[in-house]
């Protein structure tokens, strides 16, 4: 699941199954998991502590410049809110500072408009987020069962969709084009004559700028 906007999603639950009911408390499950970090909380503590640069930076965000896992875990959390997407073309479309195309603004239709249920209703702009989704049109796993068992899954932000790969909860589908094309998820398929449109909206969603700024690839410089 990508990490951008998740300051929008306003239940604040987190991972596919919302089973963290913070994003605080998703932090520290990562660092904590044998297949990830595998450490303690104790273990993090003392490697932080080990680092001399992390307690003036505590004494600058707390006010004190003792470490625990509970400031951990807020700090990593508020970095995690500050990587928001603001700068794709369709920001300055609705700015007012650019036009789309007639292949865009048909796809942004198709969006809003396309089904008893559209894209628009799971994946509410500007930010193409909601934690409320109207359907649950999740990818069927026999694997997984979802939030509270329902064979639901969260509903995660399409901010630069159209540059990732391995969609949904598992991973399973390639990448947008093909699950607009029918490549598994039914409910999330659309006509073949409107693929490229839609493809050319959602395009528009992409903010390149946020790959390559420098505070989120490193933080220490500012």
């Amino acid at each position: 699941m990508p990490l951008l906007n998740v300051r929008f999603y306003k239940s604040g639950k987190m991972f596919w199954d919302e089973r963290a009911t913070t994003l605080e408390k998703q932090t520290l499950q990562p660092i904590q998991n044998h297949i990830e970090m595998g450490l303690t909380l104790t273990e993090l503590e003392i490697k932080v502590k080990a680092l001399p640069y992390y307690a003036p930076l505590f004494e600058k965000a707390f006010g004190f410049s003792n470490i625990d896992s509970v400031k951990i875990a807020k700090a990593l959390s508020q970095f995690v809110r500050s990587i928001v997407t603001y700068q794709s073309k369709y920001d300055k479309v609705k700015q007012g500072l650019t036009v789309f195309t007639t292949a865009e603004a048909t796809g942004e239709q198709l969006f809003l408009n396309a089904g008893n249920v559209s894209c628009a209703d799971c994946h509410t702009p500007p930010m193409f987020i909601t934690s409320s989704p109207i359907a649950g049109f999740g990818l069927a796993d026999t694997n997984d069962s979802g939030i509270n068992g329902s064979r639901r899954f969260k509903s995660s932000s399409l901010r630069n969709i159209s540059i990732r790969s391995n969609l949904f909860h598992n991973g399973s589908i390639s990448n947008v084009q093909t699950m607009l094309q029918n490549g598994g998820v039914a409910q999330h398929a659309i006509a073949a004559k409107d693929v490229q449109n839609m493809m050319a909206f959602l395009n528009t969603l992409t903010d390149n700028t946020i790959l390559t700024e420098e505070k989120f690839s490193n933080p220490f410089k500012n």
